[in-house]
């Protein structure tokens, strides 16, 4: 674990109706979130030095993780790939995963997406999609990166309801910004407290939609979260969970 991700103290951003504050963000105990990511070390992967070895690393990736606004568990990444010189690795030329050719909803195109600017990565035909931007390619100098296999939902589309996406993260020791929170147990950085409670903390949909980054909000404070791509579910706390409101 690194020192500097372990002393960061970042503000994390209001989620929906839950109050914030902009005291540091301890981390919740184990008896919140029994499911929290389990510790893994910092390491280092393989080293790239032509497009078609990265291609071949990819297209080995036997699971594609689904991802939406709805989505839980444990988010991790590969470990650091060193890319060696210059290089542009195109999209396209990674097949497109098994489980989404067998999906009349997928679309049938792999893009790269970057998580945010990297040193020595850079965007090659950048597409406005929804509210990211998709690579057709990349290319990578001297770099080192991390790379996660994703289905990334963006249903209702006229694409399809899922795309597969290469994301392309930051090495395990980049430290965080100032706006994003740490998960200490995979060495990822999360925009919001919902995400990092999502994707670290294991908690649920709704005990998520609860929790501001440092307590579950009061009994009877207003919550919603996201059942479907589309469809946001509103409720109002209870013992740290959002319990729905029925719909008329």
């Amino acid at each position: 674990m690194h020192e500097a991700r372990r002393m960061k103290r970042v503000e994390i951003a209001c989620l929906g109706l839950v109050a914030c504050s902009t005291a540091p963000r301890p981390i919740a105990p184990d008896t919140s979130f029994p499911d929290r990511c389990q510790p893994s070390a910092c390491a280092t992967g393989p080293t790239i030095s032509a497009p078609d070895q990265l291609v071949t690393l990819i297209d080995a990736t036997p699971e594609w993780v689904f991802q939406g606004p709805y989505t839980t568990g444990c988010l991790a990444s590969s470990d650091n790939i060193l890319t060696t010189g210059t290089l542009t690795v195109q999209a396209d030329s990674i097949a497109v995963p098994a489980p989404c050719q067998d999906r009349g909803d997928c679309r049938k195109l792999v893009k790269f997406r970057l998580s945010e600017p990297m040193a020595g990565v850079e965007c090659v035909g950048p597409e406005q999609w929804y509210d990211f931007t998709l690579c057709a390619g990349i290319t990578l100098h001297d770099a080192t990166v991390r790379l996660r296999m994703l289905q990334i939902d963006i249903h209702p589309s006229e694409f399809g309801n899922f795309a597969p996406i290469v994301e392309v993260i930051p090495a395990c020791e980049a430290p965080c910004s100032d706006t994003e929170v740490a998960c200490e147990a995979t060495h990822t950085c999360w925009a919001d407290a919902r995400d990092h409670c999502a994707y670290c903390l294991g908690g649920s949909n709704e005990a998520c939609a609860c929790w501001d980054g440092t307590a579950f909000a009061a009994d009877g404070t207003e919550c919603e979260f996201f059942v479907s791509g589309d469809v946001i579910q509103g409720g109002k706390c209870q013992a740290g969970t959002c319990v729905a409101i029925p719909y008329p």
